[in-house]
């Protein structure tokens, strides 16, 4: 299984689109989770373009006031989707991997800014766990937080309210029971243009299960190329 995880920071224009395009092609990609599109309106036609060919399905949700904005891309011969589950700042699909015939989740997140956004999100997801039969899950994710201090650096300290959301990811992250799978690439997914302030926002986290099916993932950290955050591939 190939799983592209990308904040594109806004999808428009062809070019972006191409780059994407082409990173799909070239790593085979069998899944495409895109954050902050920043559209309102997504078209198959524009799923197409960002898939290079014919043979998809696709699921979306519209950016709120032009921030924000999910959307997942899959090969349907591959992956069949049962059930779509939508949140706020979250797209879910419950299936099966046909080459296995293992049920699974996958799950696109875009997280707030803020804390009570946070919370709600984290809230959300835990609840769906809690009642939900399938037991193998992947979170494709920009928590929009770091889970240690050691995954930012050249950043101004660690504030209280930063000091907090690490506590309550960590939290999360054990309640959800879910691992932080070894990340290979490059220690950090999104730096400043002068490279003195990096930091790990960005992440895949996957179940006990979900490793029992496909074991030794790792997630590899891809060249920055149209949007800050790199983009993240799950292999």
């Amino acid at each position: 299984m190939k799983i592209l995880s990308f904040n594109v920071r806004g999808l428009g224009g062809r070019g972006k689109m191409r780059v994407i395009r082409e990173v799909v092609c070239h790593h085979h990609v069998e899944v495409l989770f895109v954050q902050e599109t920043k559209l309102q309106r997504i078209s198959t036609r524009t799923c197409a373009q960002l898939w290079g060919e014919s043979g998809f399905d696709w699921k979306a949700t519209p950016a709120v006031n032009r921030g924000g904005g999910l959307l997942c891309i899959w090969n349907p011969n591959l992956f069949v989707l049962e059930e779509c589950v939508e949140g706020q700042g979250f797209i879910g699909l419950v299936g099966v991997w046909k080459a296995s015939q293992s049920r699974c989740v996958l799950v696109n997140i875009y997280s707030a800014t803020d804390m009570e956004g946070k919370r709600a999100l984290w809230n959300a997801l835990t609840l769906w766990r809690a009642n939900c039969t399938v037991t193998a899950w992947c979170l494709a994710s920009d928590f929009n937080v770091v889970r240690v201090e050691d995954e930012c650096r050249g950043c101004v300290g660690v504030l209280p309210v930063q000091r907090q959301e690490m506590e309550e990811v960590h939290l999360f992250i054990s309640t959800m029971e879910l691992q932080d799978i070894p990340l290979a690439g490059r220690r950090f997914t999104w730096r400043r243009p002068n490279n003195q302030a990096r930091t790990r926002l960005d992440r895949f986290l996957v179940s006990n299960e979900w490793d029992g099916f496909w074991p030794n993932c790792s997630q590899l950290v891809l060249n920055r190329d149209i949007s800050d955050p790199c983009p993240l591939l799950l292999r």
